[in-house]
């Protein structure tokens, strides 16, 4: 169940917390990683001070942020969708996974209240927006054809993707 992307999240963690884990159940210690990985994911965008910023900056540093988080994480959007594809996200629910989602429709709900933002359904564009931003990190091996010679997880090629993200997804949600 474990494969070795899941497994490197054990790297500097306490053994014998997930060698208990493995004694109780295979199961246990799976989803022990997921969540790990997850929270160790999602921490810098919990940090992120959004409150007091106009919507628009708001939308922008959480999908930055989100953005950097995966290009520090590149395989994490991986191990969420072999979790998907193997499990049906069974697990999803277990290690909080929604949570991704509250802080960016909480932004796209105020955006709209505060009439900047275009009318829009903010859970379905909150879906887009984290869509647009992973794609890129799931099909970075199939891209390699269309761009040879370049290194997809590369400098050049990552800032290009941020800031065209970024781009594509503040045009598409204003007024």
């Amino acid at each position: 169940m474990i494969g070795n992307s899941q497994a490197r999240f054990l790297e500097g963690e306490d053994t014998a917390t997930y060698s208990s884990l493995l004694d109780k159940s295979k199961e246990g210690l799976y989803v022990a990683v997921l969540e790990r990985g997850f929270n160790s994911y999602m921490r810098p965008l919990r940090e992120l001070s959004l409150d007091n910023l106009p919507s628009e900056k708001a939308l922008e540093q959480y999908v930055r942020c989100l953005l950097e988080n995966l290009v520090k994480n590149p395989n994490w959007p991986l191990i969420m969708c072999y979790e998907a594809l193997q499990n049906q996200g069974k697990y999803y629910q277990q290690i909080n996974i929604h949570s991704i989602d509250e802080i960016l429709i909480a932004i796209l709900e105020q955006g709209v209240a505060d009439k900047s933002f275009r009318s829009l359904e903010p859970k379905m564009i909150a879906n887009d927006i984290i869509g647009i931003c992973v794609f890129y990190f799931l099909s970075r091996e199939g891209l390699s054809h269309i761009y040879p010679g370049k290194q997809m997880l590369g400098k050049q090629m990552l800032e290009l993707h941020t800031q065209q993200a970024i781009e594509l997804i503040m045009a598409g949600v204003r007024a």
